[in-house]
């Protein structure tokens, strides 16, 4: 699935780059999103893959606030030096928490996605199959 961004002002809230946090609010961000992804498939754990993206300088991840926590998170690929390419924001994977407000937070995480790519200037957004 692959979208134009859209330029007009952001209306996205809620949610923050990984690459904003300090080293405390990062760890608890990756608690939240290895909790996230074990309840997608057991086991599941994208801590090296957030942390790759934001040494390598591939893109970052995006993390949605929902009742007093992180409720959905996306791996973002940017750039011509990642599997996204010159002219994309590559959702490479992306979660929301189980709950009532599932729906919305995974509005919001594509919102705030969408947003993610007119900031670093990417044209489009391109979701992969790994959204749950």
């Amino acid at each position: 699935m692959s979208s134009p961004v859209s330029r007009r002002p952001s209306t996205a809230v809620g949610w923050s780059r990984f690459s904003d946090l300090n080293a405390t609010q990062q760890n608890e961000a990756l608690l939240a999103c290895r909790d996230i992804a074990d309840t997608i498939y057991p086991g599941l754990d994208l801590t090296e893959e957030i942390r790759a993206t934001q040494a390598q300088g591939l893109g970052d991840t995006v993390l949605v606030d929902s009742r007093g926590g992180t409720g959905a998170f996306a791996v973002c690929h940017y750039g011509p030096r990642s599997e996204a390419g010159a002219d994309a924001c590559f959702i490479k994977f992306g979660a929301v928490r189980v709950g009532a407000s599932a729906e919305q937070d995974y509005l919001r995480l594509l919102d705030a996605c969408e947003t993610l790519a007119v900031a670093v200037g990417m044209p489009n957004v391109l979701a992969g199959g790994n959204m749950a």
